[in-house]
């Protein structure tokens, strides 16, 4: 004879037992259970992105934001009212300390961290759309052959390097007439220069089909770039 599975046993989220075992809620907000998973998943969207950009962005906020809330947030004994930074879940959700024994959920007003997360979180996929608008339009100018499409992302961040180089007007000239000589030794070396995606992006030339991506060894432009 089959037993019988209570609704509450089926729906269980292994998940999220596995993340309240880590960080246990307060008593009085085991009701914030699901709230806690979501935020979770921001904290961790938010990781790999960093992860993915090879920077710590979100993690500095993360610690920026806790040490002001410790400097703010000082627990007096002698007043129940007064609770110390270490006595919020959110704050060791965020920071990573695992079993900590919290009386309150969050922060009040603007001190929120949930609110937090999700202005970043919003930030975070605001910043997505910019840089899909932002890829869609280089790659329409510039676009890539179908051998290098997995190199989209390091063409923009070039293109930014490019145009970071001209936004100096002191430097400018430098810069061009540096890229003019490189653009001609590359030119003097190799018989079809336009056949480098990088070449037609350094030089301007729209619309140009290419089969290469960079020049080889020294004669990189991404190295070139880097190197300004």
């Amino acid at each position: 004879m089959n037993e019988k599975i209570s609704p509450q046993e089926n729906n269980k989220n292994p998940e999220l037992e596995a993340l309240l075992k880590l960080y246990p809620l307060p008593e009085k907000h085991q009701d914030k259970a699901e709230l806690a998973f979501e935020l979770k998943k921001i904290i961790n969207s938010l990781h790999e992105k960093d992860s993915k950009n090879n920077n710590f962005k979100n993690w500095n906020a993360f610690e920026n934001l806790v040490k002001k809330l410790r400097i703010k947030y000082v627990k007096d004994k002698n007043d129940d009212s007064k609770k110390g930074e270490g006595d919020y879940f959110l704050s060791h959700l965020i920071s990573g300390s695992t079993g900590a024994k919290t009386t309150e959920f969050d922060f009040p007003g603007e001190d929120s961290i949930e609110k937090f997360l999700r202005t970043r979180a919003l930030e975070d996929s605001q910043e997505e759309g910019r840089k899909a608008h932002e890829l869609e339009a280089l790659l329409s100018s510039y676009p890539l052959s179908e051998e290098h499409k997995d190199k989209a992302e390091l063409a923009l961040e070039l293109y930014k390097i490019k145009n970071i180089l001209f936004k100096n007007p002191a430097n400018d000239f430098k810069n061009m007439s540096d890229m003019a000589d490189f653009g001609r030794k590359l030119q003097e070396k190799y018989k079809d220069t336009t056949k480098y995606w990088i070449y037609n992006m350094l030089a301007g030339s729209t619309g140009v089909t290419s089969t290469e991506f960079d020049f080889p060894g020294d004669d990189s432009v991404e190295k070139f770039l880097r190197m300004r």
